[in-house]
């Protein structure tokens, strides 16, 4: 192989990273929305299951939409109070 012909095919592998990074992103949205969906319960999800599941294949699109649309909210849960804490005096500590 001459030079010229590793430099070009580098320059071809470096142009392709990009859209190799989206197909991982793509294949690893799928994998989990698909996952999600087989383990989530019907209520929990708005809208029609097989629908979402149909969805999902939508190239990266698909498993964006259903992580921030098809899954329902859950309810936030109430921040507790803090517990009375009695004020100490440290400065009567460190003089004891």
């Amino acid at each position: 192989m001459s030079d010229e012909t590793t430099a070009e095919s580098g320059k071809k592998f470096a142009a392709s990273l990009p859209r190799i990074a989206v197909n991982l992103a793509h294949m690893a949205l799928l994998s989990l929305a698909i996952r999600d969906l087989r383990k989530r319960p019907d209520d929990e999800i708005n809208g029609n299951k097989r629908l979402w599941y149909g969805i999902v294949f939508i190239q990266l699109i698909g498993p964006i939409a259903y992580f921030t649309i098809g899954r329902k909210r859950e309810a936030a849960a109430l921040p507790t109070p803090a517990p009375d804490v009695e004020m100490v005096d440290t400065a009567r500590l460190a003089e004891a």
